[in-house]
């Protein structure tokens, strides 16, 4: 039987070591000191702060817009998700990145953005996308970008295999465009030819140079940029039928007889 003496001692000594021990421990600790709890945590710890994680800190989520690729309706979303709703038609977005390397023959439909590198190959595929950036060749499928579509000087894209929101030409790169083109806004950094309508903002950049025909909303060149272009840019275009009507509204000055 056992020694109940011995068995008191080790309730009264070993047993209280064990229970300080215990309460030492990060993941159970029982300590009533809120200080030491938080020195203890994780998230306080340096490294936890390196993760992003602080304390007594809120911060807001990036605010982004999303194109819904089945109705076209724009909309600001907080945070990042894989998967959202158009608060407009009501479908299903995903908003993953897609990254493309090799040969690609498929259909690919996101709201987020989709890279393909200089070794991709669009050869049959469709993408769809809010953002694409070029770096591949195209040599079959369409290439349709609800937001902006940026092309690198590696680039190889038929003017006829895609359509985008807005229009990137980056340092290097000669775009030859002999269709007339709608856009929201495009940037200049190397060398675009093309008849465009712009209905925002068009921005030479240092290095770039347009030529062709542009109507724009606003004109932006830059120190370093060219143009040389038949150019139309106005924040405030009328039409001249309703300038000519609003003239006509205008009355007429009635003489004063001073007699």
């Amino acid at each position: 039987m056992a020694d109940r003496s011995k068995a008191r001692l080790v309730d009264g000594f070993t047993t209280l070591r064990a229970t300080q021990r215990y309460a030492r421990e990060p993941r159970y600790s029982s300590a009533p000191d809120h200080t030491e709890k938080q020195e203890e945590s994780p998230t306080s710890s340096p490294q936890g702060r390196k993760q992003g994680m602080q304390i007594g800190r809120t911060v807001m989520p990036t605010t982004y817009e999303i194109v819904c690729y089945s109705c076209g309706f724009a909309f600001v979303m907080r945070g990042r998700a894989k998967i959202t709703q158009c608060p407009k038609c009501g479908t299903r977005l995903g908003l993953t990145d897609e990254t493309i390397t090799g040969a690609f023959s498929e259909e690919l439909i996101t709201a987020g953005k989709v890279h393909l590198t200089d070794t991709a190959i669009l050869d049959g595929g469709h993408i769809t996308a809010n953002d694409v950036l070029l770096d591949g060749s195209v040599k079959s499928g369409f290439i349709h970008a609800y937001k902006t579509l940026e092309i690198s000087s590696s680039a190889t894209l038929p003017e006829d295999l895609f359509t985008a929101r807005s229009l990137r030409v980056g340092i290097g790169t000669k775009l030859n465009l002999s269709r007339t083109m709608e856009v929201n806004n495009v940037d200049v950094l190397g060398e675009l030819q093309a008849d465009l309508n712009v209905e925002g903002k068009i921005t030479i950049y240092t290095g770039g140079h347009f030529k062709g025909k542009l109507k724009a909303g606003s004109l932006v060149v830059e120190e370093g940029g060219g143009l040389s272009a038949d150019t139309i840019a106005s924040s405030d275009d009328q039409p001249i039928d309703d300038m000519e009507e609003e003239e006509e509204r205008i009355p007429p000055k009635i003489p004063l007889n001073l007699d």
